[in-house]
């Protein structure tokens, strides 16, 4: 098979390993954090079954879990459709360690002030009128409390969970570097290069360096050569580096 052949099935054979958008809200964690949050405002609070003060800091602790990974896999998937819908994008639309910080800086910045501006508390109330166009929602309210600063403390785990994600290489990566690499197979030192740029975050958190020697080698094969032998080489790296 001549190099530059069906890659679109290669794509679509690699996407079958779990390429998709946004994975890491998709993961249980985060799933029961928007579902506690849910519980807890929808039914725990003033029910009398938990004391006020639980209920009133569950609902903070729950949100700045799942929000920050809700930002990052909403951006992911914007970047998703144009990778699938323009065959020269080349957007890395999986999770990565700048992402992540930036999510968590935005959910501060956002947070933080929230507990001691009630200026910033009704700008965020309009903001949250503005995008419910629809009345989908209704009586959008702030209580400062500084108190709730607390619930920022679930940020590093939030980092944690993020970086766990990133040092296995997050799916959708392989095809995102697959594309570029393409644009430069006829140099395999080239082609190196963008592979190790591409893979900067997860070299910097994953100790398995042979591992992703191995992984290099396999997908530059696998760009030169697209065939099932190399597809299936690519596999097997892949899940070495992630055990």
């Amino acid at each position: 098979m001549k190099s530059g052949q069906n890659f679109e099935d290669v794509d679509s054979r690699l996407n079958s390993r779990g390429d998709w958008p946004g994975e890491e809200f998709l993961h249980p964690l985060p799933i029961a954090a928007m579902a506690i949050l849910g519980i807890n405002d929808h039914i725990l609070k003033g029910s009398g079954y938990l004391p006020g003060i639980i209920t009133g800091k569950l609902s903070d602790f729950a949100g700045l879990f799942f929000f920050p990974l809700f930002l990052t896999a909403l951006l992911n998937t914007f970047m998703f459709a144009g990778f699938r819908l323009r065959r020269g994008v080349q957007w890395n639309y999986s999770l990565t360690r700048g992402k992540i910080l930036g999510a968590l800086f935005l959910t501060t910045l956002i947070f933080a002030p929230l507990q001691v501006s009630s200026t910033w508390g009704k700008w965020y109330i309009r903001i949250l009128e503005t995008v419910d166009f629809l009345d989908l929602f209704q009586g959008f309210a702030v209580t400062m409390d500084p108190w709730d600063l607390s619930a920022l403390f679930v940020l590093p785990f939030v980092y944690w969970f993020g970086k766990r994600k990133v040092k296995r290489i997050p799916s959708g990566r392989l095809a995102v570097l697959r594309r570029r690499m393409a644009s430069v197979a006829q140099d395999r030192s080239v082609m190196e290069t963008t592979f190790r740029k591409g893979t900067q975050d997860v070299r910097a958190w994953n100790p398995n360096k042979r591992a992703l020697e191995k992984l290099e080698k396999a997908v530059c094969e696998l760009v030169e050569h697209p065939t099932k032998s190399s597809e299936e080489a690519v596999g097997r790296s892949l899940d070495a580096l992630k055990i």
